[in-house]
């Protein structure tokens, strides 16, 4: 089984680019999954065990003998998942062999990892220099935190992001989601497609640096705008607004609504419609309610995809639209190795040679 969806099938802006996907966990797959949902050719190398996510659950999808955690699912979607051990000669033949065929090289590992494997930037720039070769990680690739190892609840703390978020008054509260991770990989799926943009004047391709920490930083706009220009240092301020009232969350008799009125204009008429009976309000949604609104259902921002071993699967929509269109999932998220015989073959290679 493929796991192939058609719908918007052609002029994808990345169809004939590809990606050679050292990543693993979060950061990096968020990134090379954006490329795949932009029509790239993403091909996921995968250690002997797999990727760590595979086993991180509850909850698992399961059919039969066959499951699949819930977090791959989420961030391995138009992937294909090739088996390689880079401590095996055989093994790393095939990865230069790839690699020489591909535009973009992402890895996640921490700085120099990829250096004592022979596959750092330098060497690889130099026999293949159209490469575009990303790196993500903790702290960036210099520095005196260089060498740690970096991870989002480091991150959100030591980037001042938790100090800055939670109730009034409260202890310091990172965000439900991995914001660290998830922000540090959009943001190298930008960096990557400024490089490729360069690279049609240049001809040739460049290192992308992008890590967690600068990130973190970055996400607190005008948080760390207030304090770098006003010697302001933010605080915890709940569901409100430090410039904007009233904007937050709000209780009523029958639930919490969000209520964001955000310049007088909408001040007046927020005034006009407290005369009413029926105040129109965004309401405050769990995930249940999220994908039950009618809205996100029109939106189709869930789709339902052929799974290799599942049968099926549920995953989120690319968070675009292209001329009117949501790109298509192409590829469920892969099973490990999935398609191991099907890439080596492509490059030459025969699986166990």
């Amino acid at each position: 089984m493929t796991g192939l969806v058609t719908g918007l099938a052609a002029g994808l802006p990345l169809e004939g680019v590809r990606v050679a996907d050292f990543t693993r966990v979060l950061t990096g797959p968020y990134c090379t999954m954006l490329l795949g949902d932009l029509g790239a050719d993403i091909i996921k190398v995968e250690p002997p065990q797999g990727d760590d996510t595979r086993a991180w659950g509850p909850p698992y999808q399961q059919r039969g003998e066959a499951r699949e955690s819930s977090y791959f699912l989420s961030v391995n979607r138009n992937k294909r998942s090739v088996i390689l051990d880079l401590k095996s000669s055989g093994d790393m033949e095939a990865a230069h062999a790839l690699i020489g065929t591909a535009d973009i090289l992402v890895e996640n590992f921490r700085p120099g990892t990829f250096e004592k494997l022979g596959l750092g930037w330098e060497a690889l720039h130099a026999r293949h220099p159209r490469l575009i070769y990303a790196s993500i990680s903790g702290f960036g690739l210099s520095g005196p935190y260089r060498d740690r190892a970096g991870y989002d609840v480091i991150a959100q703390g030591l980037g001042g992001f938790m100090s800055y978020n939670g109730e009034q008054g409260g202890q310091p509260l990172r965000a439900g989601v991995a914001v660290a991770d998830v922000f540090a990989g959009a943001l190298t799926t930008q960096a990557i497609l400024a490089a490729l943009y360069g690279r049609e004047k240049t001809g040739v391709g460049c290192r992308v640096d992008v890590n967690l920490l600068e990130g973190v930083i970055s996400l607190g706009t005008n948080q760390v705008s207030r304090y770098l220009t006003g010697g302001q240092v933010p605080a915890p301020q709940g569901n409100e607004h430090v410039s904007i009232v009233p904007y937050g969350t709000f209780e009523c008799a029958d639930g919490l609504i969000n209520l964001a009125v955000g310049n007088d204009h909408l001040w007046r008429k927020f005034c006009e419609a407290l005369t009413l009976t029926d105040l129109a309000a965004n309401p405050l949604y769990d995930l249940q309610e999220v994908f039950a609104d009618p809205h996100v259902q029109a939106r189709k921002v869930a789709v339902t995809v052929p799974h290799a071993s599942l049968g099926e699967t549920t995953v989120t929509c690319p968070p675009w639209r292209l001329n009117g269109e949501a790109p298509p999932v192409r590829r469920a998220p892969p099973t490990a190795g999935q398609h191991t015989a099907e890439v080596l073959a492509e490059l030459g290679f025969r699986q166990g040679s």
